[in-house]
């Protein structure tokens, strides 16, 4: 519960900011707590055999360790965050090891462009991604 409060505040706090690298720095703190309490409570489920997966209709660990390892720009958080994901099994529609994945490759491409500043002279050798506007429309208080 304390570790989706965590991610409850951060998605609360963030969720009308613009959705910069640097949006979730202010955070660093929750996402420290949010990776500890996960490996403690991964700590006291019992492990089950390779060939058995894990799974279950309840979500606990797998959603907030996906937001740590997305959002969270340290990055000796965001890899204890991806490393608890992998074996985190099932967790209804949620799947730990997938999440894992999008996670490393979300690392590696953000830390590619990190090491690799790069100008990009042509045109063609860039990607575009376009995302449709978000519109808010809140009702007046009085």
């Amino acid at each position: 519960l304390k570790m989706e409060h965590q991610v409850a505040h951060i998605s609360l706090s963030t969720c009308l900011l613009p959705q910069e690298g640097f949006t979730y720095d202010a955070f660093h703190t929750a996402f420290e707590q949010v990776v500890s309490l996960a490996e403690s409570l991964q700590k006291t489920i019992p492990s089950r055999p390779a060939d058995q997966p894990q799974f279950t209709m309840e979500t606990s660990l797998i959603p907030s360790l996906t937001m740590v390892a997305r959002k969270c720009r340290e990055p000796i958080i965001r890899r204890r965050a991806t490393r608890l994901l992998q074996s985190a099994g099932r967790e209804g529609v949620w799947n730990g090891p997938i999440a894992a994945l999008v996670a490393e490759k979300i690392i590696e491409i953000e830390e590619a462009e990190i090491v690799d500043e790069r100008v990009i002279e042509n045109e063609k050798d860039a990607i575009s991604v376009h995302f449709p506007p978000l519109k808010i429309h809140l009702k007046k208080p009085y």
